[in-house]
């Protein structure tokens, strides 16, 4: 809703979606109505769509509604000819999703947090305007405007890790911090900017990554990438580590489940000039390194899904 009342206060164009879950029954349609009426107060073109959320133990996970709002999103957007979904994400969402992806073992990119903008399609982008600031100051501007909103009872609901860190750790931390050194609500702030920070420091490596992938790149083909590995263990081990995984995002287009023992078991044995061995990574690709007797290659290409024979395994040395 603050989101809402910032761009009515501003000149753009733009028209409001509503997603409801229908998950908490009378409670979804009511904040649907209730976001209809300020926007046909404000004289706004709203949408409200009802999506069908997949359960998993008679409940939806944040991951499956998050699927299917964003979906559903991108449908309104493309219907209307928007280039852009704007979110109300704030510093304190940000803080919070470091601190989950930290406690599920995320690698660097997941401590970075949530980017200011990223692509939903090929002509849609996601944007979060609000990154900067935090969920009491966006409390704080409705307040000073007499703007109401709703409060979320499934965000009570202890199954969800997020609820358990913004109402239970976020708290502890709080009362451990020294007094008038810090809060929580500095913390999510410092956390957004040195995410920024962050982020623009893995840009930067991301374009080195690129330039030396291509450089050591001997072929690549729609199913096959075959790497000079002379070249490639003179790198540094961070750039060791970030080709490979880009070499599979080349393949398959992404990595989010590519481990990193599971690298960087196969980094070491090439690092430490092995003997020839083949890896079977997740999702269907696999790496060999040729060893010396075969001119010191890695290559990587991707598996027919009824030759899969599982994730992690190193099937052949």
């Amino acid at each position: 809703m603050a989101l809402l009342l910032a761009l009515a206060r501003s000149d753009r164009n733009f028209v409001v979606a509503h997603i409801n879950h229908g998950l908490r029954g009378a409670e979804s349609d009511t904040d649907a109505a209730f976001v209809l009426a300020h926007c046909n107060n404000l004289g706004l073109p709203c949408y409200i769509e009802r999506v069908a959320v997949p359960q998993r133990d008679g409940y939806a996970t944040e991951e499956a509604a998050r699927e299917a709002r964003y979906a559903c999103l991108i449908q309104i957007a493309g219907s209307h000819g928007c280039s852009r979904v704007a979110t109300g994400h704030t510093a304190s969402d940000v803080l919070e999703t470091v601190l989950m992806n930290w406690m599920r073992g995320a690698t660097i990119t997941g401590l970075a947090g949530m980017p200011p903008a990223r692509p939903l399609s090929e002509d849609i982008l996601l944007v979060r305007p609000l990154l900067n600031v935090t969920r009491s100051q966006t409390q704080e501007y409705c307040l000073g405007a007499g703007w109401a909103w709703r409060e979320d009872a499934s965000n009570q609901d202890p199954r969800f890790l997020r609820n358990r860190v913004r109402r239970e750790l976020l708290p502890m931390m709080h009362d451990l911090m020294t007094p008038g050194a810090a809060d929580t609500e500095r913390l999510a702030r410092q956390t957004a900017r040195a995410c920024a920070v962050l982020r623009s420091d893995l840009e930067l490596l991301d374009e080195i990554t690129q330039a030396q992938l291509a450089a050591i790149t001997i072929r690549e083909a729609p199913s096959l990438i075959i790497l000079n590995g002379l070249r490639f263990r003179e790198m540094h081990l961070a750039l060791q580590r970030r080709i490979l995984r880009s070499a599979v995002a080349r393949l398959q287009g992404d990595t989010r489940d590519l481990g990193f023992e599971l690298v960087e078991t196969t980094r070491r044995h090439i690092a430490a000039d092995g003997r020839r061995a083949v890896w079977q990574w997740r999702r269907g690709v696999n790496v060999e390194w040729t060893g010396a007797m075969a001119g010191n290659r890695i290559r990587l290409w991707l598996v027919p899904n009824n030759q899969t024979q599982g994730a992690d395994a190193q099937i052949k040395t």
